[in-house]
């Protein structure tokens, strides 16, 4: 019933979605149906959604509260999105440590007398990990009668990594040429292997870097911008029903003082606005800040994805948590 149920929902979603959170659910060696994985995830959203409306127009009002249920239904969907992505690209990230020590397996087999099949799935070793697991399932259908360049093919598009794709198209042409795979197996596999450390060494180079962009955009422009806001506020309380009458002064103290109002005074700007503007401002910078630590770090923007939510968490965290604190410390002493 609820299969059925969630194979209905899905459908609200279009193809491109429906393709690509297949692919997803294959890299990230999920044995689940795509349509009932996003039935479920919309089904969730909507729970979701729909408990926030009733908390939010609560206190808000309908119309925001209906504004608050529809981001969070967003925010739901893309958590099942983002788990996918970081999973599908955790496991890429572990294939890719021991593949040049499985291709130098593969090599010393092919050169100890055993055929390419035979020496591929016999280097399916436990201490490979999820390796040992795509190994096996390529070895299965070798021996059921598919092609070896075919299982590779597949084996690569089962896997989120650039660089295992490169490697196969590589595996594949040395075998439908005929070349040496034991060498061939072999170049490949120590050309990876400094490639890999030529990234750790680029990882140490921006060290620096990652550390000045994390400090400034999750903890001290939060914090800054909470010191911000509650000076606004203290600005407010304190000039609030304030009135100065400059009819009775001299003309000189009259003229200086003339950007003073003879009614009460109020400020330009409010403590809330203040608050909206730092709360819409901390998202921006800590969006940003997580494409150019994605850029710096890994060289694609994609990676963006895992270090936005922590970083808006943490840097909201902060900014509500320095509000908090400081209109505690200056509460009994300002009466505010």
């Amino acid at each position: 019933m609820f299969d059925r149920l969630f194979v209905l929902v899905s459908l609200a979603f279009p193809k491109r979605i429906v393709d690509l959170v297949r692919e997803l659910l294959v890299q990230s060696d999920f044995d689940m149906n795509v349509r009932e994985y996003l039935g479920v995830s919309a089904v969730m959203a909507f729970a979701v959604g729909l408990i926030m409306f009733f908390i939010s127009a609560t206190f808000v009002g309908n119309i925001l509260g209906f504004l608050v249920s529809i981001f969070a239904m967003l925010v739901i969907e893309a958590v099942f999105f983002v788990f996918l992505y970081i999973t599908a690209d955790n496991r890429a990230k572990k294939i890719e440590e021991v593949l040049p020590d499985a291709l130098f397996m593969i090599s010393a087999n092919i050169r100890a007398g055993m055929t390419t099949e035979n020496a591929i799935m016999v280097s399916a070793k436990p201490e490979f990990g999820p390796l040992e697991e795509e190994i096996r399932r390529m070895s299965t259908k070798t021996f059921s009668g598919v092609s070896l360049n075919e299982a590779l093919t597949e084996m690569a598009n089962r896997v989120r990594s650039n660089t295992l794709k490169r490697a196969v198209r590589l595996l594949v042409e040395g075998n439908s040429l005929g070349g040496q795979m034991a060498n061939l197996l072999y170049e490949v596999g120590q050309d990876m292997r400094n490639i890999m450390a030529l990234r750790r060494e680029l990882m140490n180079m921006t060290l620096m870097y990652t550390i000045f962009i994390v400090f400034s955009c999750v903890f001290a422009a939060p914090a800054l911008f909470a010191t911000s806001v509650y000076y606004t506020q203290l600005s407010a309380k304190l000039t609030e029903g304030v009135s100065v009458d400059t009819s009775s002064m001299p003309a000189g103290a009259s003229s200086f003082t003339g950007f003073l109002s003879s009614g009460p005074r109020t400020a330009a700007i409010t403590g809330d606005e203040m608050q909206l503007f730092a709360i819409v401002c901390i998202f921006v910078t800590t969006f940003f800040s997580s494409l150019v630590l994605s850029e710096i770090r890994h060289g694609r923007l994609n990676a963006a994805i895992k270090y936005v939510p922590v970083f808006v968490v943490v840097a909201y965290t902060v900014f509500f948590g320095a509000t908090f604190l400081l209109t505690t410390m200056f509460k009994s002493m300002l009466a505010i």
